[in-house]
């Protein structure tokens, strides 16, 4: 309802469900993290997440 109200073709629409979209899967990685999976991430995901693991 927002796009129509500001007139957008969809955009922000677009970039709120990528927000959530990001949001879900970095929080799945972490927790999945947590639980002791962590051998199955690659070195450079691991690393970009450090900071939500730690916390």
């Amino acid at each position: 309802m927002l796009d129509k109200v500001f007139g957008s073709p969809d955009i922000i629409f677009g970039l709120l469900s990528f927000g959530v979209l990001y949001h879900v899967i970095h929080s799945m990685t972490a927790n999945a993290i947590r639980a002791g999976w962590g051998n199955w991430f690659p070195d450079w995901l691991l690393n970009k997440i450090t900071d939500w693991v730690k916390s």
